[in-house]
């Protein structure tokens, strides 16, 4: 039962992961308990020396066994439905899509986000509860965030209701294709 929270974004390109592992070493002083895996693809060489630069701070902050680098998911869905809290502290999206798909897959599943104030992540905090938002690269805000959700595990669950119906609205298939047809008809108008 202990609390899971999960980095699933980029290695090679944005500081997230460092972030990430950074608020894990201050937030296991309030939540002793508390895990973090991170489950990232390495687009590039480069994502090597992030990972062990992960597990060196790990180590450092003495938390080395309450991280968790996964790598590949098999199951990406499964993972996602049995953490927590999903997180995307960046400074970038560069190699990934506006809305990292993981991030709107892990709210779909009822679990809620906090993510950085970089556009176009900060926007999804506009269409409702269930994502929280951090300034970038920022372990304190980051972690003072996730405690604060860690403390109250009933807000959590609301939370993730509040995800899943985001997502539901905004992002569904049959939403986002009216909302293409709507801009569609507006251009041609115009």
């Amino acid at each position: 039962e202990d609390p899971v929270l999960l980095y699933p974004g980029d290695l090679s390109f944005s500081d997230g992961a460092i972030t990430f592992v950074e608020a894990a070493g201050r937030i296991v002083k309030e939540h002793p308990s508390a895990r973090f895996a991170l489950a990232c693809r390495a687009k590039t060489p480069h994502a090597a020396q992030v990972l062990e630069q992960v597990h060196r701070r790990a180590t450092q902050l003495g938390i080395d066994d309450r991280v968790h680098t996964l790598g590949v998911v098999s199951d990406m869905a499964t993972l996602l439905a049995a953490v927590d809290v999903v997180v995307m502290p960046v400074d970038t999206l560069y190699a990934k899509i506006d809305v990292p798909l993981v991030l709107l897959e892990a709210m779909a599943l009822g679990t809620p986000a906090v993510v950085s104030d970089l556009p176009p992540l900060a926007e999804l905090t506009v269409l409702g509860e269930g994502v929280m938002q951090v300034p970038r690269s920022d372990p304190r805000a980051l972690s003072e965030r996730l405690c604060a959700l860690l403390s109250e595990p009933a807000s959590m669950s609301t939370l993730g209701v509040s995800a899943r119906r985001m997502v539901i609205d905004h992002f569904d298939a049959v939403a986002m294709t009216k909302q293409y047809e709507r801009l569609y008809r507006e251009v041609l108008h115009a």
